[in-house]
């Protein structure tokens, strides 16, 4: 808005808050902005280690969950699937903010009980994580997703193909990259 940029990349629920005036732009909406692309669908891909034995969202309630970097995107989205899912303070996960080799390091070393991802699918670092130890997808869904879904525009409820990873269809979030987006994760 201070015209130092032409052009700029952001997820859409960033897009949508600039736009709209919500979040960091709080009562000061830039409306001039337009989107130009979108890039792809991005889901949420949730991967945890087999042991931990998680199929669904609930499953995960005070893990240790690497949820990205400070002031990231994933964990952006992270924290309006913790509080869509209804988890009070005691139910939160345990946060880390590692980068994507640390946090597949620490995934299969048991350091973390999950890994939060996203990004388009199918992903070759997905697909290696799979491979690297027993892990698995895990579906983010239920009533507190679907309010998710239907309070914000950006947000889409979608399913990443069983033969993307050679496992069963997982439901997840996915987020759209442009003001009328999609919700996957982007």
């Amino acid at each position: 808005m201070t015209g130092e940029l032409d052009l700029a990349l952001v997820q859409s629920d960033a897009q949508h808050d600039a736009y709209n005036g919500g979040g960091t732009w709080k009562g000061k909406p830039c409306s001039q902005l337009r989107a130009v692309l979108s890039f792809h669908t991005e889901f949420v891909a949730l991967i945890a280690r087999q042991e931990k034995g998680a199929s669904g969202l609930e499953d995960l309630k005070r893990a240790r969950i690497n949820v990205g970097v400070a002031g990231s995107g994933t964990r952006a989205i992270w924290q309006a699937i913790e509080l869509a899912a209804g988890w009070r303070a005691e139910d939160r996960a345990e946060k880390t903010n590692l980068r994507s080799e640390q946090a597949k390091r620490a995934l299969c070393e048991a350091r973390i009980d999950a890994n939060v991802v996203v990004m388009g699918h199918p992903a070759a670092s997905v697909q290696a994580q799979l491979a690297e130890c027993a892990s698995s997808l895990v579906a983010i869904a239920g009533t507190g997703i679907d309010k998710l879904v239907r309070d914000h525009p950006y947000y889409r409820l979608g399913v990443i193909p069983g033969t993307v990873y050679g496992t069963a269809p997982i439901a997840n979030l996915w987020a759209g990259r442009n003001l009328g987006g999609h919700l996957n994760a982007g």
